[in-house]
Order: structure tokens, then C-alpha cells, then sequence
């Protein structure tokens, strides 16, 4: 296709002109929307945490902008493969438990 640039004076010119060829698009798009998602591991290169608790999530590994950090965090990653039990965070102790004495 031959695109005469003369056409294009402006916003509508211009489309028109390029519009059968395809080599122009001034569609607009959404502003992004909140993204969600469900993940087993979490790599942050942000400067800053996104959690700042004193134990972070199973699975969460921030490095920062730190190469080394990166390096230890990525390789720690890379052992992460298989499947995981979800993890408890009690002891189970069946003398107290009403379910554990009841056999249930």
C-alpha cells in the first residue's frame, strides 16, 4: 500500500487515509483494570516489600533491585517444583480436641 501523507492533516485524515491498510489505529482502550489471580509463588522486584508482616506468605520472595538477592530468591525458586500440601500453622494436640476424643 502507497500512503499519501498529504492526506494526513489530521486525526480523521489520517485514519481515513491509512485505515485500508491497516497502519494506523487510534482505538482507544480502557484505562487497565485491577488484575487478580491466584499464584503458588510470588517473585517481588519492587524496592519496597508488598508485605510487610514479620513471617511473609509461603511462597513469597522478595529481592528488590539487590542482583544478589535476585540470584538467591530465583534459584530458590527454580527448587520449587511439585506439589505441596496446604501448610498448618497448629499443633494438633487430640487429648484437648473434642473431635479427637469423640473418634471422629
Amino acid at each position: 500500500y502507497q500512503i499519501d501523507l498529504d492526506a494526513c492533516r489530521d486525526h480523521r485524515a489520517c485514519v481515513k487515509a491509512c485505515g485500508d491498510a491497516l497502519a494506523i489505529d487510534f482505538s482507544r482502550v480502557d484505562a487497565p483494570q485491577a488484575l487478580s489471580g491466584q499464584f503458588d509463588l510470588i517473585f517481588d522486584l519492587n524496592d519496597a516489600p508488598a508485605f510487610a508482616q514479620h513471617q511473609p506468605p509461603q511462597g513469597y520472595f522478595h529481592a528488590g533491585a539487590d542482583a544478589g538477592r535476585q540470584l538467591t530468591a530465583s534459584l530458590a525458586l527454580l527448587q520449587m517444583v511439585g506439589e505441596f500440601e496446604k501448610p498448618k500453622f497448629f499443633q494438633y494436640k487430640e487429648s484437648i480436641c473434642a473431635h479427637g476424643r469423640n473418634g471422629q
